[in-house]
């Protein structure tokens, strides 16, 4: 889950959330564009600072490639979302042996259906290989 896959460039987006482990390891995440496997795919970067380079992990880090549903596949999208932090401040530090990603989904069969009034429903992804 947390392989590095490809160079520093291009940097994290500007726009994505900035975490940190205890490692001093920062991690963004952000709801990337559409790919071939899933309407929504979510993508990852680590860098060992804030202001670092940054390095892409796991494209996708989470997507219908590597993500199961112990009940039954009920979306195809894996979109706005937040890591669960281990506190509650600002600091937004994260576990890096104990990852969770709230995120939003959306049943595939909603067709025809405005944007406004799409039946998202909320998911959480557990990492299944902690450190």
């Amino acid at each position: 889950m947390w392989a590095r896959t490809s160079a520093s460039t291009p940097p994290a987006p500007p726009t994505a959330p900035r975490y940190r482990s205890g490692t001093a390891t920062a991690a963004a995440t952000r709801s990337g564009p559409r790919s071939e496997d899933s309407p929504r795919v979510y993508r990852a970067w680590t860098s060992p600072s804030l202001d670092g380079a940054w390095t892409q992990i796991a494209n996708p880090f989470a997507g219908l490639t590597n993500v199961t549903f112990p009940n039954g596949q009920w979306t195809n999208d894996v979109s706005h979302g937040e890591l669960i932090r281990t506190g509650y401040d600002q600091t937004m530090e994260i576990d890096p042996c104990d990852l969770r990603l709230l995120y939003q989904g959306v049943d595939p069969g909603s067709t025809n259906v405005p944007y406004s009034q799409l039946p998202y429903q909320l998911g959480l992804l557990t990492q299944t290989n902690p450190c």
